[in-house]
């Protein structure tokens, strides 16, 4: 996930809230760890964006999708666009059937 910013001065927190049914380190990890945990992503002075990755993590059983959801929080230092305040992905099953053996 990217968020970006018009202009490029001063670091600019971005609160991050997370949905979803997906649970984090069940079915996702995300990098740096810190987004996750603290709920901000901090856009560096001169830079225009800031990226957090969501991983997920294989399961070993048989689970529907699940889906992760990341929007930005409200703040008075920034204005959210409103044709993108949120975005998600869905963690699919691939999980294969186990092949059984053939009894004759």
């Amino acid at each position: 996930f990217t968020v970006t910013r018009d202009g490029t001065s001063g670091d600019l927190a971005v609160t991050l809230t997370f949905s979803g049914d997906a649970v984090s380190g069940i079915d996702f990890s995300v990098s740096p760890s810190e987004v996750f945990d603290n709920g901000l992503i901090t856009i560096l002075d001169g830079q225009l964006s800031a990226t957090f990755t969501v991983s997920p993590i294989a399961d070993t059983g048989s689970f529907l999708d699940v889906t992760f959801v990341s929007s930005i929080g409200n703040s008075a230092s920034y204005t959210i666009d409103a044709g993108a305040p949120s975005a998600s992905l869905t963690i699919a099953n691939v999980d294969v059937a186990p092949v059984l053996p053939v009894v004759s």
